[in-house]
């Protein structure tokens, strides 16, 4: 093979390492680091809305909401004057707690799916508490009207929307892990499918 064949070679195969690289390595970052998106090549999108530690200060904490008895709806605001406390903790609760570990084995199946077919899941990480943002309700529930947590939220579900979308363009059809932890005693293992008993 001639000099300028195997220079031409490696220049190629070299063009292609960071082609491959910048495809599928490019972390991208929400607002102030909060949610995180690794682009992937495998049509598995893996999502993890609740395992996360990071509690920034000028976030408040989500709190309950309150029980609206004339719209029989929740007002999900820090702000709101409660006139019936008990309802509304019962109807209007803001879960708080962690889902344990969620975030790491989010991350673990990512690597071990990639060791296994050679391909990366797409993947999604909220990086705030669940008391600061609960990343998979409706925004008014998830960030209670603090902007930073809105913003998250509107990352997190954007970045969903950009994986599935471009799982659909380049490969038609995927599936979709949404990634939680359990507290019962019971050590429940539990599937959701979103299908009614009927």
């Amino acid at each position: 093979m001639s000099r300028n064949l195997k220079l031409l070679s490696l220049r190629l195969f070299l063009v292609l390492i960071v082609i491959h690289g910048s495809i599928y390595a490019q972390v991208q970052y929400g607002h102030k680091n909060y949610t995180e998106y690794q682009p992937g090549s495998l049509n598995v999108i893996l999502v993890s809305p609740h395992g996360s530690y990071e509690v920034p200060g000028d976030i408040p904490d989500r709190v309950n909401g309150c029980w609206n008895q004339t719209t029989q709806v929740c007002l999900w605001r820090h702000n709101c004057t409660d006139q019936n406390a008990t309802l509304s903790a019962l109807m209007c609760s803001s879960w708080i707690g962690i889902d344990d570990f969620t975030q790491n084995l989010t991350r673990l199946i990512a690597d071990e799916l990639e060791k296994k077919t050679g391909k990366r899941p797409y993947v999604i990480i909220n990086r705030l508490h669940r008391s600061k943002l609960d990343a998979n309700r409706d925004v008014e529930q998830a960030a209670q009207g603090i902007y930073d947590a809105i913003q998250a939220w509107n990352d997190f579900s954007g970045f969903i929307l950009e994986a599935k979308n471009e799982i659909e363009m380049k490969m038609g059809r995927g599936i979709f892990f949404d990634i939680h932890g359990q507290s019962h005693p019971q050590m429940w293992l539990e599937l959701g499918y979103v299908i009614s008993p009927e």
